[in-house]
């Protein structure tokens, strides 16, 4: 399954809802379901105030859909999706690539797991157990719901 390495706060702000979009300088192909890892670094935690109460670090943290991804100037000017409209006065379109994420899940617990620069490929084994878990309480994004229960994640 697909991950990326998010530094603190923003992983913890994506968790929380309040991050809706994630800055890049390129441009992934990808869409579907995205592991948030959040990143060992401490470097960005004087870029955001307030912090949120609790951050983990070097860890996946929860998983998300990533559903659409833009220039910052094509959201600011609502050339995009009239459904990507709400994200044009969000505080975090940065860019100059935006990835739109959704159905945003927090784990349970953090699971320890080195990060990687750009996406990379985690062992579906490695969260399987917190895949059930959300799925059981229904949080589970729908892309991964499917993926799963159709067997494409063994």
């Amino acid at each position: 399954m697909k991950a990326l390495t998010i530094c603190q706060p923003y992983a913890e702000l994506i968790l929380l809802g309040e991050k809706l979009v994630e800055n890049r300088v390129w441009n992934p192909v990808y869409r579907g379901p995205l592991l948030v890892h959040a990143g060992k670094s401490k470097a960005w935690l004087d870029s955001y105030q307030p912090l949120p109460a609790h951050m983990d670090f070097g860890a996946l943290v929860g998983i998300c859909e990533l559903e659409a991804s833009f220039t910052a100037g094509a959201i600011r000017r609502k050339r995009v999706p009239e459904v990507f409209h709400h994200l044009a006065n969000h505080a975090h379109v940065e860019g100059p690539y935006c990835l739109v994420l959704t159905n945003v899940a927090r784990f349970d617990a953090p699971v320890a797991f080195r990060g990687q620069q750009g996406m990379f490929d985690v062992p579906i084994g490695v969260i399987a157990g917190d895949l059930q878990a959300l799925a059981a309480i229904k949080q589970i994004p729908p892309s991964v719901a499917v993926r799963w229960f159709s067997g494409v994640y063994d």
